[in-house]
Formats: C-alpha cells, structure tokens, sequence
C-alpha cells in the first residue's frame, strides 16, 4: 500500500466519509428517464420488473415487482433491500454501488460485468470486519456490540440479525443496515456491494492485521533496514525529535 493510500485507510477509519448527494429515488429517476444506456434501457416500470426477470432467468439474481420500482422511484421507498438495488443494477447494466453515489452524468457512470457480484457472500465480508477490526489486545467485536451502534446511529437492528447476517441466514439487509455497519467499522458501504470495493478494502484490513501481528516497532526497523544511506542521513534529526517528545510525554 503506497503512503497515501494508508492515508486514505487511516481517513476511513477515522469515521470521515465523503458526502453523498442526490436520492436513490433520483438515481433510479435518472436510469429510467435517460433510459439507460444508450437510450434503449426500459422506461416502465413493468417493463423495469419483466426486464429483471429476464435477466434473472438468464445470469440467476433476484428480480424487482414493477409496484416496487414505483414505490423507489416517487421516493415512498426511502431504504430499498439489497435485492431490490440488485435487481435494479442488473437490468440498467450498472453496478449496484451506482446506487450510494452522487446523481451523475452518462460519461461518469461505470458498465457493471456483465454478470451479478460473483465475489465473496456478504457473510464474508461481515465475518472479515469482525476479525480484522479487532482491537489489538481485546477481545473481538460481538453481535450485540455492532446491533447496539447501528441502531444507536438509526439503522434498528438486532444481535440474532446480525448473527443472521454473519451466518448466511439472511441475504437481504436494507441499505440502511448496510450502510450502519459500514459506518461501524470504518469502511465504505460499497465493501458489501462491489467486488473491486471490497478487494481494496480487504488488502487494506490485511495491511491492518499484518501491523497489529508484528507491531509498530518491527515495522520501523524493517522499514528502516531498506533506506540507503541518504534517506537514512536525512531520517535522523526526525528520530531523535520523536524520541525527545517521547520522553517528554513519560516525564
């Protein structure tokens, strides 16, 4: 990982997130009066529910009723399910991500593969956030710990849905679950949703576990083992003013 990408890891972590703009009602709203791509995607919402479902019976994933796509699209439904954003992603070509950024433009928005997310399950990538996240010298995150902060932050969820979550019993969150337990964990929603968002993510949560295993001092040294002789020159005075403020703050 290069310094700014830890940089962006550590921004992440901190809890500071980018800010979105403009609904799911007027993404879906913009997909559908464009008639994404090209002009030639489905502008009615029965064609929008038949469209998935061909989609489903060619590529598998789930389908969307057109009452549904209504109901998202007038804004009645403010926190579709998972599915429902899929089964939206699937028909407009577009990656289900397209669903959390800001009201775009045709130039700037990304073709999805033409299949659904053949990645790790949700499952997966929930169990991962519990195990990389955990606090160095603790004991890991638990269920109720995250249903406890995600209903706090609005997101109503319990520690048996979360257990669910985690076991593959249930599949089928609201975005709002979804994005409470980003939240939780200091990573970007689109970790649960997209493939390449979840594989720089998990490089980042591998960084993370790597330096809580061998620790900080280790990392220096090792770090330091690799500079010639000039970076090494140039590194020292910030050495020894790091050890002047270290003692100090022991004194």
């Amino acid at each position: 990982m290069t310094v700014t990408g830890l940089k962006e890891w550590c921004r992440r972590m901190g809890g500071v997130q980018p800010a979105d703009s403009g609904t799911i009602a007027e993404r879906l709203d913009w997909l559908i009066t464009t008639k994404y791509p090209d002009g030639l995607g489905p502008s009615g919402y029965e064609e929008i529910a038949r469209a998935s479902r061909e989609y489903a019976a060619a590529h598998g994933g789930p389908t969307i009723s057109h009452q549904s796509v209504l109901n998202i699209r007038s804004g009645k439904v403010t926190n579709p399910s998972v599915n429902s954003l899929q089964a939206l992603a699937n028909v407009y070509r577009v990656k289900v991500t397209f669903f959390l950024q800001p009201v775009p433009s045709a130039e700037s928005v990304p073709p999805a593969a033409s299949r659904p997310m053949a990645g790790a399950s949700l499952a997966d990538r929930l169990n991962e956030l519990f195990t990389a996240t955990r606090p160095r010298g603790r004991s890991q995150r638990t269920d109720q710990d995250a249903a406890e902060a995600v209903s706090a932050a609005g997101a109503r969820i319990t520690a048996d849905e979360v257990r669910a979550l985690r076991t593959g019993e249930w599949d089928n969150p609201t975005l709002r679950h979804l994005h409470g337990l980003a939240d939780y964990f200091g990573v970007p929603c689109g970790y649960f949703l997209d493939d390449t968002v979840a594989q720089r993510v998990s490089e980042d949560l591998a960084l993370l576990t790597a330096l809580k295993d061998v620790g900080a001092r280790e990392v220096a040294m090792r770090a330091v083992a690799e500079l010639d002789d000039e970076a090494l020159t140039a590194l020292v005075p910030m050495i020894e003013l790091l050890g002047k403020a270290g003692r100090s703050q022991r004194l």
